[in-house]
């Protein structure tokens, strides 16, 4: 269901009106027009040696419509698939961070301070990799840090 703005409905034509759901919004109190439906209209195709037929201003509108709707959703699921990918990849450091302080848990009680001393500015170097992978990822998936190519 797709709520309209009063200007929206005022432009539409009568055929489109009548399909319109009225609801009432349960915060404000106050009443919306909606289309439970839209879709996308394409110009249709023109035959040999005719001209094609335009669209209806109705269509236009519903069309318009269609992209201002896409695009918000495409910005939402854009945000919530970075937001995943981002947790699972915070996850799998976490496990390798684990697994590599089991390690040198068990290495350190056998080995002398110097040791223990440059394992952990190779743990400072694999939190800082970890970190530029990171960035590289989000990169790769969403087109650099502008976030407008992808």
């Amino acid at each position: 269901m797709v709520r309209l703005t009063k200007e929206e409905v005022s432009q539409f034509g009568g055929a489109v009106l009548e399909m319109l759901f009225k609801d009432k919004d349960e915060e404000t109190g106050e009443e919306y027009d909606a289309l439970l439906s839209l879709k996308y209209f394409f110009p249709a195709d023109p035959k040999p040696n005719e001209k094609p037929k335009p669209l209806t201003n109705d269509q236009q509108l519903q069309n318009n419509i269609y992209r201002k709707e896409f695009s918000k959703l495409w910005k939402y699921c854009r945000e919530e698939t970075k937001n995943r990918v981002i947790e699972s990849v915070s996850r799998v450091n976490e496990k390798r961070k684990n697994k590599n302080n089991e390690k040198i848990s068990k290495e350190s009680s056998d080995k002398e301070y110097n040791e223990s001393d440059s394992k952990m500015k190779n743990e400072e170097n694999y939190k800082n990799k970890d970190a530029k992978e990171i960035d590289t990822m989000e990169d790769y998936i969403f087109g650099g840090e502008d976030g407008k190519t992808f």
